[in-house]
């Protein structure tokens, strides 16, 4: 709940780097819940955001969490 109001509040604010983090941590509770398909879509858009901002240290984090939603 709180990560889904983080995205919306980072939206409304064009907090690019807010909506980013916000999208990862959506991804790792989506994934944890068995959810994979849209756990995988939400770091897809992720690592796009972090990409854009060239956030290599966000890129990881993404890569990380990609990671842990296959294993």
């Amino acid at each position: 709940e709180y990560a889904e109001q983080a995205l919306a509040v980072s939206k409304q604010h064009n907090f690019v780097t807010g909506e980013a983090r916000s999208l990862c941590i959506l991804c790792s509770i989506l994934g944890q819940e068995g959810q994979f398909g849209q756990a995988l879509e939400l770091c897809k858009n992720a690592l796009a955001l972090y990409e854009g901002l060239s956030d290599q240290g966000g890129m990881a984090d993404v890569y990380n969490r990609t990671g842990t939603v296959y294993n």
